[in-house]
């Protein structure tokens, strides 16, 4: 399952303009047009390291720019702690 890592800097523009544009250049924008390919109302899930997921509504514009946005604030759930493993 795929999760587009945003930074924080990216997450308080979300907070602000309840959308964030990645250019075409950015390597993530062009992994969500070229190899997800989204369709037309999709979502994806987003993370925000040591904060939580999420769910952001995605569209490819033309020329490869990704807009993500969400319907009001967005809400990060925290990740469920990684089970403790003991390699013998």
């Amino acid at each position: 399952m795929n999760l587009v890592l945003l930074t924080a800097e990216e997450l308080a523009q979300l907070h602000v303009e309840q959308r964030l544009s990645l250019p075409p250049e950015d390597r993530r924008a062009r992994h969500i047009a070229t190899v997800l390919q989204p369709t037309p109302g999709a979502t994806l899930r987003v993370g925000v390291v040591d904060v939580g997921v999420g769910r952001l509504s995605v569209e490819v514009r033309q020329g490869g720019e990704v807009e993500l946005s969400c319907n009001g604030p967005l809400v990060l759930e925290p990740l469920a702690p990684s089970p403790h493993v003991e390699l013998l």
